[in-house]
């Protein structure tokens, strides 16, 4: 029996459903309109139940139509219609945990063991509980804010439902990693027969290099080859680690069984003749793309706008913070990942420095290039991030809001950080209050607020900040004290033959919302002669924020026609950079990340 066709199931999501009793056991079905709808969801239906639930079925309810949903295609033993509803993936366990590690990849098992080592180095200890009485709902609700928050900052919404633990009570448990009375990482599962339904897996982002995800899974693997479990469910969705621990992906149907012989005759006349359009249909398709792309790749290289490159945009290099909300802990490239992103580039790629774009986008016949720059200039750029650029000899750039060395600036995203950190409830003196009780609470609040400020009048902002946050004390310049350079580490790192330092205006401002044209200028020029009273002659320039909500081509225009002695200036909108590339004072760059595939 499938856990989908239990009791408990049915009771906790208080589906409206009729059951009929077939050879001991209980089926669950429901009725809409003319139809007659089982659940199957992997369930083994054999021949002889296949045929019994028709007869009975027809027999005891006024439909025209039975549908099987969700079994495997092996498992259709009637005549009838059958269409794919959904892929499912399912691992067959072996008998000892040993056999099965032997039959993971190579580079799988190295990377479980590395990981491995990489705790034992960094002194995590993780405590592994198994809990298959679960009574308090705490674990279960970590377990499913971690994952909430793992998929938010993929840019997607969780799948995971929490009516799950009255089932997980019921026929289930939990595994899950614990630190210093933190629960970490965890999978959410059923069991059924001999079957093992897993339906959450999620891990603090903040212990993404430890990759402690495929660690529990691993454990939750092992725990359920030594309780004989014979069959691993991952259930539907496509995802890489699923094929990476050996799960394969089966095809569930839909079978429609017609009461009439003569109306299953005409449905599956209809039903062949729409495959053969969808199949003609696709290869015409497939054809016309394939020619697409061939004329699209020649008229490219004809025209000399084959990409090049790319820059990428970071802002941070340091260590992972598991209390910080991930809008600000996005911004930051742990210092591991970035030596392994590096390392791998160096391979790959030409390596340049920025300034250098459009001259290298102009010779012909040149391989790929990558260039690295960080906005703002955080203390952890000259603390983590230099050493590792030294180690593999490869430039970078670091744009400089000259006001933050000089501390009279605000880092204001830090500050709100901070703020919805400490409370369940912020209110604003506009009349807005959000939420802040849970992680995922908080970060939506961020992100609102945060829109809220890129309006408000960039010259007064602390004055108009105070004010939105008249409820509440908060010290605005306490982030760039603590993690702004100050001017003596940034001359230090000018002199290194592999940094170029650039602008990046005076008071970190959002240009486009500032009414007057000639600020924008005056705040520009400031920025520019205070890096060069610092002994700092610069060329290149980013603006602040730097996608087109805070960019306009009055900024573009600005730099484009004034002689200030910048070559280039740099967006921060995706995309790769091209040999005929004419924008050259509004440059792409690609935000890079943690999980960014370079």
């Amino acid at each position: 029996m499938s856990i989908f066709q239990t009791k408990e199931y049915f009771e906790t999501f208080g589906h409206k459903t009729k059951c009929i009793l077939i050879d001991d056991n209980d089926y669950y079905y429901s009725i809409q309109g003319k139809e007659c709808i089982v659940k199957a969801l992997t369930i083994k239906l054999t021949s002889s139940i296949q045929s019994k639930l028709k007869e009975q079925l027809f027999k005891r309810e006024n439909v025209t139509v039975i549908k099987f949903e969700g079994f495997k295609k092996d498992d259709s033993f009637i005549p009838g219609i059958l269409e794919v509803a959904n892929d499912c993936h399912i691992l067959n366990l072996p008998s000892s945990f040993d056999e099965y590690t032997q039959s993971l990849g190579k580079k799988t098992r190295q990377h479980l063991r590395w990981y491995k080592r990489q705790l034992e180095k960094d002194d995590i200890k993780l405590e592994l509980i198994i809990d298959t009485n679960v009574e308090d709902d705490f674990v279960f609700n970590e377990i499913y804010r971690l994952n909430n928050e793992r998929c938010l900052s993929k840019g997607f919404e969780s799948g995971a439902r929490k009516e799950w633990i009255e089932v997980i009570k019921a026929r289930g448990g939990i595994a899950y990693y614990k630190y210093n009375n933190t629960v970490l990482a965890g999978c959410i599962f059923t069991l059924c027969d001999d079957t093992l339904y897993l339906h959450t897996i999620a891990h603090d982002n903040a212990y993404n290099q430890y990759n402690i995800g495929n660690l529990i899974l691993l454990d939750t693997i092992e725990f359920a080859i030594s309780q004989n479990i014979k069959e691993l469910n991952f259930l539907w969705g496509e995802c890489e680690y699923k094929k990476r621990f050996n799960a394969v992906a089966y095809p569930l149907y839909r079978l429609t069984i017609y009461r009439s012989p003569l109306k299953y005759i005409v449905e599956k006349i209809k039903c062949n003749l729409k495959n053969l359009f969808i199949f003609t249909k696709k290869e015409i398709y497939s054809f016309l793309r394939f020619g697409y792309r061939i004329a699209k790749k020649i008229y490219k290289v004809l025209r000399g706008t084959t990409p090049k490159g790319t820059v990428y945009m970071l802002h941070r290099c340091a260590p992972a913070d598991r209390n910080s909300l991930w809008p600000n802990e996005n911004m930051k490239v742990y210092p591991d990942i970035l030596d392994k992103q590096l390392e791998y580039c160096k391979k790959h790629y030409n390596c340049i420095a920025a300034k250098d774009v459009i001259s290298y986008c102009k010779k012909p016949h040149l391989k790929k290039f990558v260039a690295f720059t960080f906005d703002d200039g955080y203390r952890d750029n000259y603390e983590y991030a230099l050493p590792i650029f030294k180690k593999h000899n490869i430039p970078f750039t670091v744009f400089v809001a000259a006001s933050f060395p000089e501390k009279n600036n605000i880092m204001w995203w830090y500050a709100l950080e901070e703020l919805l950190l400490s409370v369940d409830e912020v209110r604003l003196s506009n009349g807005t209050s959000f939420s802040c009780k849970s992680t995922e609470e908080k970060c939506n609040a961020f992100l609102e607020i945060r829109r809220q400020i890129l309006k408000l009048d960039q010259m007064k902002l602390e004055t108009e900040l105070n004010m939105l946050f008249s409820d509440y004390e908060i010290d605005w310049h306490k982030p760039v004290i603590n993690l702004s350079m100050d001017w003596n580490q940034i001359e230090e790192m000018a002199k290194e033959s592999l940094v170029t330092i650039g602008g990046h205006t005076y008071s970190h401002y959002n240009l486009k919302v500032l009414p007057d044209v000639k600020i924008v200028e005056d705040d520009i020029k400031k920025g520019i002669q205070v890096l060069k009273s610092h002994g700092i002659d610069t060329e290149i320039f980013a603006y602040p924020f730097g996608t087109a909500n805070e960019v306009s081509n009055r900024e573009i225009d600005y730099l484009k026609q004034n002689d200030l002695g910048i070559q280039c200036a740099f967006l921060a909108d995706g995309g790769c950079t091209t040999r005929r590339n004419k924008k050259q004072y509004a440059l792409p760059r690609v935000f890079l990340s943690n999980k960014t595939e370079l």
